[in-house]
């Protein structure tokens, strides 16, 4: 496994990736679906549930896939 830092890493990331990201002591599961600078949405299965995360408060990001 490759390890990269945060910066790095929110920099690879793309529209339709599947990643699992802790954010606040909390983690949040599912693919990216909106992209734009200091913010990013993951939703769940049928773009439900969409969870707007603040790239600032990112801890971890783990790509899935």
């Amino acid at each position: 496994m490759q390890t990269v830092n945060l910066q790095s890493a929110l920099g690879l990331l793309t529209i339709g990736d599947d990643v699992q990201v802790s954010v606040g002591g909390s983690t949040v599961e599912g693919e990216i679906k909106k992209l734009e600078y200091g913010m990013y949405v993951v939703v769940g299965n049928n773009d439900l549930n969409p969870e707007f995360v603040s790239s600032c408060k990112t801890e971890t990001i783990k790509m899935q896939g």
